[in-house]
């Protein structure tokens, strides 16, 4: 098993690496590289982006940029700085920090444009409200149940009475922050220019 997956890997790294360089894929094939050379492929990691093009956008996990590679952080006017670049994506690079990427389509269906953050409407129904204002239902989830109110008397049939509360929170059911974001990991988006 181990002996096919290293061929595969091998076949693999082949296929990056001569990616628009014919020349070497025609010379080299899996079985021509040792399983060392597998094991050893990020040392190739420099020459990876070798047959992107000008334009590809990468996830870095360092804040050391390589070369030919400049961090996306909302530049403008980069037709003097970065030409190649600005041939293919304008003449401004997307601020991606704290931005996730999403295809286009839907409701988000121009290239580069970010949209706010935003989330599906919640509602709810209460029901079984007493004469008194005093909730008797049960409650769960986000809502809470509290009496005594604010001394807010109101009318019963024959004297008054502190009328309840429910309060929605949803903390009280999932962690909550000041902004809607899923489970994640920071990464330096990248683009590359050259």
């Amino acid at each position: 098993m181990r002996r096919y997956l290293n061929k595969y890997l091998a076949t693999l790294f082949i296929a990056v690496m001569s990616f628009g360089n014919p020349a070497i894929a025609s010379t080299v094939d899996s079985t021509s590289v040792p399983n060392s050379s597998v094991t050893e492929a990020a040392s190739f990691s420099g020459s990876l982006g070798e047959g992107l093009p000008i334009g590809s956008i990468v996830m870095w996990p360092s804040n050391t940029i390589p070369a030919g590679w400049v961090r996306m952080t909302g530049q403008t006017g980069i037709n003097t700085t970065y030409p190649l670049l600005s041939k293919v994506i304008g003449t401004w690079i997307p601020d991606m920090r704290g931005y996730f990427p999403r295809g286009t389509g839907g409701t988000n269906s121009t290239v580069k444009t970010a949209q706010s953050d935003a989330i599906r409407n919640l509602t709810g129904t209460i029901t079984y409200v007493a004469e008194t204002y005093n909730f008797r239902g049960v409650v769960s989830g986000a809502f809470t149940k509290q009496t005594g109110y604010s001394n807010a008397n109101t009318p019963k049939t024959t004297d008054t009475s502190n009328t309840g509360k429910l309060t929605f929170d949803a903390s009280n059911v999932v962690p909550t922050a000041n902004e809607n974001r899923p489970l994640n990991r920071a990464f330096n988006f990248i683009i590359k220019y050259q």
